[in-house]
């Protein structure tokens, strides 16, 4: 089984939560893209956005992602935004399973709400947003990126009653699947 994973999705989704229980199941380390920005740039992710800006963010994001592409079998979770070209959703493909975690967005909106740690959950005077400006803000940003997401090997959709451990095993088998047809 090819065990270098990549998951991706939008902010909530569920990534980390999963892969480090597919991690821990099937005796892989697991990465996951945030804690390392945070790790290398010592600032939490609000912190490197309200400094420097989304597009810094992106660079920085870019680069580490880049750097940690290796030879290693390994789950690395990505942020919401990583996958922001064709080039990098191309780059992963080439050597390793990327796997869309696919909640409903309505699920997405209810888990982040109110999450001060997320800059695009925040409107201009840092106040959260209105769960309906949440939503209609959400709604733009995931039809960008779903162009993105879309193109993974392995897509997991999840449900409202979301059980993280039933996901992870639905994941397992869903990757033991794939690697029959590879």
């Amino acid at each position: 089984m090819n065990r270098k994973i990549v998951l991706c999705g939008f902010m909530g989704s569920g990534k980390s939560h999963i892969g480090r229980l597919v991690a821990e199941k099937l005796g892989l380390k697991f990465y996951d893209l945030d804690t390392l920005i945070q790790k290398d740039q010592g600032l939490r992710i609000a912190e490197i956005f309200s400094n420097y800006g989304e597009s810094k963010f992106r660079e920085i994001e870019r680069s580490l992602l880049l750097s940690n592409l290796g030879d290693e079998q390994r789950i690395l979770s990505l942020g919401g935004g990583s996958l922001s070209d064709q080039n990098i959703v191309d780059l992963i493909k080439s050597e390793n399973i990327l796997i869309f975690i696919s909640p409903p967005l309505d699920e997405i909106v209810k888990r982040i709400h109110g999450k001060k740690k997320r800059p695009l959950v925040m409107d201009e005077s840092g106040q959260p947003k209105s769960i309906n400006q949440l939503k209609i803000d959400l709604k733009a940003l995931y039809d960008q990126r779903y162009v993105y997401y879309s193109q993974a090997n392995i897509i997991l959709q999840t449900d409202p009653e979301w059980d993280p451990i039933r996901s992870a095993e639905e994941l397992i088998s869903l990757l033991k699947k794939f690697d029959e047809t590879v």
